[in-house]
């Protein structure tokens, strides 16, 4: 009986240590994990189990709420005004890249005004003949080298200039080309089938020829100074057609358009002929030549009349959208008649007396090549 009592209280003790360390282990655990689950929820940090729950109760309290949160889902897949305006914006920059804009185009259909410079060279036979009669010797006014000459007795103190031989030199010669510079006044009409241009121009050729009459021995510098003057002025009212060039076939760098022009015009011609004779000396011989020379050349004027054909190309290009910029370039032939002078046709004698045909009257041709270069501002109200 001791000894069961004794055994008793022998396993009892032998449990205790061995029970002892596992539930001090499994109590400690326990406490650790409630202190972590303490410190996640003081963190914020919500366990998946909670999402669900949460999840799910708030799916099956507010439907509205989730409806509303679907339709924010879709909205924010769906394209904005702001995506709607970079796409536009997209696009016009590739359509720039591939057509001009609206402003870069120029529309040259309507009325224009401008002013034109051109500058023609060529054959002007009334000058021709004019040249052709022009004095190169004294024989041309009934002079020869002792003409008025005079005894040192006469007049001692011009020994030189009275006794000595007198000659004729030229100074200067008129000028070999036949220059002009016309200057225009345009009206143009510009339309899908060509241009219509309405030209007043204004054009000038002016001849020159210096000569003298002084003696072999020229110590007094006693001399007659012989100036003879041409000058030609005509005023003409002109109209053109030009037909545009399609660029297949003409196709210039740099222009807008290019147009073949054909033309007519009719001018009225004035021309003067003039002489300044002067004698600025005391010699009473060299003013005596002087008379004898004003006797001879006499000067004279008269008008006629022309008509004129143009054929040539014209390009434009413009400035801006309300000035272009014209060059021609054509071939002018005319017909010139009709001169008159105090109401009297006048013969060819009148320029050159010494022409073949004198007593036919005045008349002849000329041909020119003309370069031109105008500016043109559209008309306001007329686009």
């Amino acid at each position: 009986m001791i000894f069961s009592r004794n055994f008793f209280s022998f396993v009892c003790i032998a449990c205790s240590f061995v029970l002892f360390p596992i539930c001090t282990v499994y109590s400690q655990t326990s406490d650790t994990l409630n202190t972590e689950n303490d410190s996640i929820k003081a963190a914020g940090i919500v366990s998946p189990d909670s999402l669900m729950t949460s999840d799910t109760s708030s799916v099956s309290t507010h439907p509205d709420t989730t409806i509303s949160i679907l339709n924010d889902s879709l909205e924010s897949r769906l394209p904005t005004d702001t995506d709607s305006q970079k796409v536009d914006s997209t696009s016009k920059l590739l359509s720039a890249d591939i057509e001009p804009e609206e402003d870069s185009i120029i529309d040259f259909n309507g009325t224009w005004l401008g002013i034109s410079l051109g500058w023609t060279i060529g054959s002007f036979e009334l000058v021709n003949q004019w040249q052709q009669a022009l004095p190169d010797s004294l024989s041309h006014f009934s002079l020869n080298d002792t003409s008025f000459k005079m005894a040192d007795s006469t007049v001692s103190t011009y020994h030189y200039s009275d006794t000595s031989r007198i000659k004729y030199l030229i100074k200067e010669l008129p000028g070999v080309y036949n220059i002009s510079v016309p200057v225009s006044l345009c009206l143009t009409k510009i339309s899908e089938t060509g241009k219509k241009t309405l030209l007043l121009s204004f054009a000038y050729i002016g001849k020159t020829q210096k000569a003298i009459i002084t003696g072999l021995t020229d110590t007094l510098s006693e001399t007659v100074n012989i100036k003879q003057n041409l000058r030609s002025v005509s005023l003409s009212l002109e109209g053109n057609y030009s037909f545009e060039l399609p660029e297949k076939y003409f196709k210039v760098d740099g222009v807008d358009r290019s147009y073949f022009t054909a033309g007519i015009s009719l001018s009225s011609i004035i021309v003067k002929i003039n002489n300044d004779i002067d004698h600025g000396g005391k010699s009473i011989r060299m003013d005596s030549i002087r008379s004898a020379v004003n006797t001879v050349l006499d000067d004279k004027s008269a008008i006629g009349a022309a008509l004129s054909f143009r054929a040539g190309f014209t390009t434009i290009r413009a400035l801006s959208k309300k000035n272009f910029v014209e060059f021609g370039f054509s071939y002018i032939i005319s017909r010139n008649d009709y001169f008159y002078s105090d109401g009297h046709r006048l013969k060819k004698e009148w320029i050159n007396p010494g022409v073949k045909d004198f007593n036919k009257p005045l008349n002849f041709y000329t041909n020119k090549i003309e370069i031109s270069v105008g500016i043109s501002r559209r008309i306001p109200g007329k686009e």
